[in-house]
């Protein structure tokens, strides 16, 4: 069970799939993950995740279609609101209003759900000056692959540490 208010889970929907496209291959990834921290979404490239305000224990995680949540979600208003799973198979979610209305969702089995995608409130936040990170990022963009033939080598490998985090990539040659 999850309370917050429809505006801040709402915003955090927005906040995390702004970047995010609707897939009509995919149908996972037209879901966001919802947790008592966080609202993430991916497409397997690109991964949002927005924190918003609320309540509910750790292990609460709903995986539910963002545009069916954001149709319910626009039209209560400022209204507080509770998530729950509806049945013991985790198959639907319920957003219950304090009059008692109540909306029931499908949620998608979270084995469904892309793997590279953690719980939302799992991600890791770092504090790097815009001017710092960009010129990381253009120095690790050098040596990444333009092929896409070979996914991984397009991509730019972040890892933290305890001294602060390092960039790393490679197109097979430097």
């Amino acid at each position: 069970m999850i309370q917050t208010t429809a505006p801040a889970l709402l915003a955090a929907v927005n906040g995390a799939s702004s970047k995010i496209g609707q897939h009509k291959s995919m149908a996972a990834l037209n879901h966001v993950v919802i947790d008592s921290r966080a609202v993430a979404a991916t497409d397997l490239e690109l991964e949002g995740v927005q924190r918003y305000a609320a309540q509910g224990p750790d292990d609460a995680v709903f995986h539910l279609d963002r545009a069916a949540l954001k149709r319910i979600l626009s039209k209560i208003g400022d209204s507080p609101i509770v998530l729950t799973s509806t049945d013991a198979a985790g198959e639907t979610a319920t957003v219950s209003l304090p009059n008692g209305a109540a909306f029931t969702l499908a949620q998608l089995p979270a084995a469904e759900y892309p793997k590279a995608l953690k719980a939302p409130g799992d991600a890791i936040t770092l504090d790097v000056p815009a001017a710092t990170l960009r010129n990381m990022l253009e120095r690790a963009l050098v040596s990444t692959s333009k092929d896409d033939t070979r996914p991984v080598l397009t991509s730019i490998c972040l890892e933290r540490h305890d001294a602060g985090f390092t960039l790393v990539s490679t197109d097979s040659y430097r």
